[in-house]
């Protein structure tokens, strides 16, 4: 995995050029001008767009390998990923809240987490995460790239640089990464419980075995052992 000081140089947005920019987000605009347009009359529908970026993979899907470096953040990556992508404010807003990496895949633009700020910001948030997420997945990379509408409210679109068509929704690819992240984030967080369990039995043990020798004076003996009489050597006529 990287280290959480090397952020930075791996955010690159591997954007067009100006002209190239212009021209896909006139197309694009245009495209929303026709009647059969599928995102609605011309218009952005606020409501529904963006309103879910994950969604489950199919079996066997390859594992994106920003994935799991992300889901095992704790809060100090976390803090230095919002610095990396000038977002500071947000470590106040997500402090107790935001404790682990997993929890990201699961931020849309609606969440609580998010609301408080300026639907700007939280775009602005949602492409920084997305990219650094597609940075890790070569195929998807290679055909698509994210952009702002510079319109002033900085909606969020998906350029094809292969049919050099665009859209508002996240490509499958994506969608499916962030889905993989969420299975990461239960799948880590099944682990947690398990080693809590764990501890609290070891602990359960160790109070058990004091407050026996507290009571009878017994030495001290691994609990585990207690009851596992093969550990105990056999002495001809030690019961006679």
């Amino acid at each position: 995995f990287h280290e959480p000081t090397m952020l930075l140089e791996h955010i690159d947005t591997e954007a067009l050029n100006d002209d190239e920019r212009k021209k896909a987000l006139e197309n694009f605009e245009k495209s929303l001008q026709k009647e059969a347009n599928p995102y609605g009359q011309a218009q952005y529908n606020a409501t529904t767009a963006q309103a879910q970026i994950a969604q489950a993979p199919p079996e066997n899907w390859p594992m994106n390998e920003r994935v799991p470096y992300i889901v095992g953040w704790q809060q100090r990556q976390i803090w230095e990923f919002l610095d990396a992508i000038s977002m500071p404010m947000l470590k106040q807003v997500w402090y107790n809240k935001i404790l682990v990496g997993g929890q990201l895949f699961f931020l849309i633009r609606d969440s609580p987490e998010l609301s408080v700020l300026p639907m700007v910001m939280r775009n602005k948030f949602l492409k920084a995460l997305m990219q650094f997420v597609m940075d890790g997945n070569a195929a998807c990379k290679r055909v698509w790239t994210i952009h702002e509408t510079q319109d002033g409210q900085s909606k969020i679109f998906f350029h094809n640089k292969v049919t050099s068509a665009s859209q508002w929704d996240p490509p499958l690819e994506l969608r499916y990464d962030f889905g993989q992240g969420q299975r990461e984030f239960y799948r880590m967080e099944e682990m947690r419980r398990q080693e809590l369990r764990r501890q609290e039995e070891q602990q359960r043990r160790r109070q058990m075995m004091q407050h026996q020798q507290h009571q009878g004076g017994f030495k001290e003996i691994n609990p585990d052992h207690m009851f596992d009489q093969s550990r105990q050597p056999y002495h001809p006529g030690h019961y006679q």
